[in-house]
């Protein structure tokens, strides 16, 4: 098995997993089955891209290429009308006709004058099959470089448009479309004779991965979970591929070239070995990264509140009680950074008076200052993110402050009608 039949596997095992994922989640949603649909006719073509760089017969090459042209030939409109409904498009005439046009593809794709469409299909390269296109197909090439534009397009022009979280799904949507046009793109000039190196599957996992990074960090089609597990069998796959393939090969190569069967198996039995002592390790550090930078996790109010009345609310001594709701806000609610700051009367301030994680555990905030001056007449909370989102000016004097603290969230602490301390939350 060469490396191009190996990512090919891997890339269809996350496109696959991710399909059938989303539309095990939510089968109701018409979304969820157009996205599940898209990432099938992903995978029809990685499965024609996988077949034909392990055969060596021409006839089964010849049969999977019309296996790899189907899921071609659908996907440009399975991808648009999915685009469409994330978008919120309503563009029924234009859905239709990519429809009409990927259909007379499929037809030409089975039909008795395929070879109008692909002549044969011949090992032209090392590592593979390719097709030997004919008329039909550089027609179809046009089709899809015309539709790939579009897809840029039309992600681009609403992502300029769009505020706040669709416009962060947006952003994500348009470079895992870049990604695939990339990918289809390196793969039909291959058949073009156009030596590119092979790496379209490993570009079609990253456009995998961003439109699970999408899905999962701004809640399109409300899935977590089931990505996350995704993700980690997919890594974890990977990972075994390379602790097996890797060193089996170096040993096989220059230790046991010239050995018996016997001394074979004792490489194969090392790389074994490998896999046995890291792969736990290996998972731990997906979960740990995954976790980290997709799915910050959650907090569970009854733990907060038999926390504090347990623990928090049992203390009489101010310090303690102060640098306990911090460290238990920290752990509890997983955020990077906690503050509690409160108010001395006398100077009129406000002063950090237990912390953990802020850059500066001395800031000083004076009864003037813009931060405090919008709690004591909002009483409300500031939240960085919808600052951002809404794109309020920040000013410099006031961002200081917000760096200092590691803050995302700052939030009052009234008795009656003043404020009396203030508790900054850092990033979860």
């Amino acid at each position: 098995m060469n490396i191009y039949a190996i990512s090919s596997l891997m890339a269809l095992i996350t496109n696959l997993a991710l399909g059938i994922f989303v539309y095990l989640k939510n089968k109701a949603n018409w979304i969820n089955k157009l996205c599940s649909l898209f990432f099938l006719s992903i995978s029809l073509w990685i499965v024609g891209c996988f077949t034909e760089s392990l055969t060596q017969s021409r006839d089964i090459a010849l049969f999977v290429d019309k296996i790899l042209y189907t899921g071609l030939a659908i996907m440009p409109a399975l991808s648009t009308h999915f685009i469409h409904s994330v978008i919120g498009l309503n563009r029924p005439r234009i859905i239709r006709t990519l429809y009409a046009i990927s259909f007379v593809f499929l037809v030409l794709n089975f039909s008795p004058f395929r070879s109008f469409f692909i002549m044969d299909v011949v090992r032209k390269y090392t590592f593979r099959f390719i097709a030997i296109p004919a008329f039909g197909w550089h027609v179809f090439f046009v089709y899809l470089l015309a539709v790939a534009f579009y897809w840029i397009f039309i992600i681009y022009q609403n992502f300029k448009i769009a505020t706040g979280q669709k416009r962060l799904q947006l952003k994500y949507f348009f470079i895992a479309y870049l990604l695939g046009s990339f990918t289809c793109m390196m793969y039909l000039l291959l058949v073009l004779n156009v030596q590119t190196p092979p790496v379209d599957n490993f570009t079609g996992m990253l456009f995998a991965v961003m439109i699970a990074y999408a899905i999962v960090r701004h809640h399109l089609m409300d899935i977590e979970v089931i990505i996350k597990k995704t993700l980690v069998f997919a890594g974890l796959l990977a990972s075994v591929f390379a602790i097996l393939v890797l060193p089996t090969l170096l040993i096989q190569e220059y230790i046991f070239r010239s050995a018996s069967i016997g001394g074979k198996l004792l490489g194969i039995a090392l790389s074994g070995a490998i896999i046995i002592f890291s792969l736990r390790r290996i998972e731990d550090f997906l979960i740990n990264i995954t976790d980290k930078h997709l799915f910050q996790k959650k907090y569970d109010y009854r733990e907060l509140l038999r926390t504090f009345t347990s623990e928090v609310l049992t203390v009489v001594n101010l310090d303690k009680l102060v640098n306990l709701t911090v460290d238990k806000l920290t752990d509890v609610v997983k955020t990077s950074a906690s503050a509690v700051l409160l108010l001395n009367e006398e100077k009129q301030e406000f002063d950090v008076v237990a912390s953990r994680n802020v850059r500066d555990p001395k800031v000083t905030l004076l009864r003037s200052d813009g931060i405090v001056t919008f709690l004591e007449q909002t009483h409300g909370y500031l939240l960085k993110k919808e600052l951002i989102e809404r794109r309020v000016y920040i000013p410099p004097a006031i961002q200081e402050i917000i760096d200092k603290l590691n803050a995302e969230l700052i939030i009052p602490m009234v008795l009656h009608t003043e404020v009396k301390g203030i508790l900054s939350l850092g990033k979860k």
